[in-house]
């Protein structure tokens, strides 16, 4: 790992039980995905209980697995007192998706943390989110006072048109759903695309369109169109 690199781990308290690992990775790198994400090296997970007949007595050997879970962002300044609040806050909706992989502890590894139902995946990442909105926790996460005047100022001014947000998130959750939805004879084509997504526009938008934007891909740079496939309204839900 690069020496930037900070490796943490968590336990839980009443029985000092090792959950897993978490990598904190914030230096800027050439090559690296800049913006704030979590990847999931192992889930922390309950081994299969094996079951020894032996002398007809039945032994127990369950062998929990610890998980690893690397939260990576490209901050400019690495030293925490100096990060500022819309950082700190897409830090914390990571740290939401770490503890989250960590604390569920299944047994089938194929469904434990972010595996989960979509509709649920964004809940507790959202959760330690708005703690990261609180001054109370930033104070104490940042070592110094944050007043709450702060944070409402920096809230405002990541949110000047919270309604128009809204409308476009809305579209988006749409046209995820109906492009996930569509017959299995239905060409996913440019014009498919282009069509489903102004179709779904025009229901929602604030304002009338162009009539060049008609040819437009607004689209274009919606990442969890593929991963969440079909389930990107569980962030609305949240």
């Amino acid at each position: 790992y690069d020496p930037f690199v900070l490796k943490t781990s968590l336990t839980s308290i009443p029985d000092n039980r090792l959950l897993g690992y978490i990598y904190f990775d914030f230096k800027v790198r050439a090559e690296k995905y800049g913006f704030p994400t979590h990847y999931t090296l192992e889930f922390s997970r309950k081994a299969p209980i094996h079951k020894i007949v032996e002398e007809r007595r039945i032994r127990s050997r369950p062998h929990d697995q610890p998980g690893r879970i690397v939260i990576a962002a490209e901050l400019q300044d690495l030293v925490l007192p100096r990060l500022n609040l819309y950082n700190a806050s897409l830090i914390f909706h990571e740290f939401g998706h770490a503890l989250h992989s960590l604390i569920s502890s299944t047994e089938l590894q194929h469904v434990g943390g972010v595996r989960c139902p979509t509709d649920y995946v964004e809940t507790p990442s959202t959760l330690l989110e708005n703690w990261g909105r609180d001054h109370r926790v930033l104070s104490k996460t940042l070592g110094r006072e944050i007043t709450e005047e702060q944070v409402a100022s920096s809230w405002r001014k990541s949110n000047n048109f919270p309604t128009i947000d809204l409308s476009h998130q809305i579209v988006l959750a749409l046209f995820d759903l109906k492009i996930h939805l569509a017959k299995k004879d239905q060409t996913v084509d440019r014009n498919f695309l282009l069509q489903t997504f102004h179709t779904e526009r025009r229901k929602l938008d604030l304002f009338d369109q162009h009539e060049n934007e008609k040819e437009t891909w607004p689209f274009s740079n919606f990442q969890h169109l593929g991963p969440y496939g079909g389930g990107y309204y569980g962030y609305l839900m949240c």
